[in-house]
């Protein structure tokens, strides 16, 4: 049952952000979705000075300390 729940939930975010078009330096499509989507189930990013959104983390330090 567990299993189906997610599964239900993986699809329903994967036909929302498919269709959001993309190209080699043209992402900001699928990382605005990115970002609106955490912000509305309060999960916490970052972005680098690249643009690179890492998802559940708040501070970079995090990164060293969760390998």
């Amino acid at each position: 049952m567990h299993f189906n729940k997610i599964k239900t939930q993986t699809l329903s975010i994967a036909e929302k952000l498919l269709p959001i078009p993309t190209a080699p330096f043209r992402e900001k499509f699928v990382a605005l979705f990115i970002e609106s989507f955490c912000n509305e189930h309060l999960i916490p990013y970052i972005k680098d000075d690249i643009g690179n959104i890492f998802i559940g983390i708040s501070h970079f330090n995090e990164l060293k300390s969760k390998k």
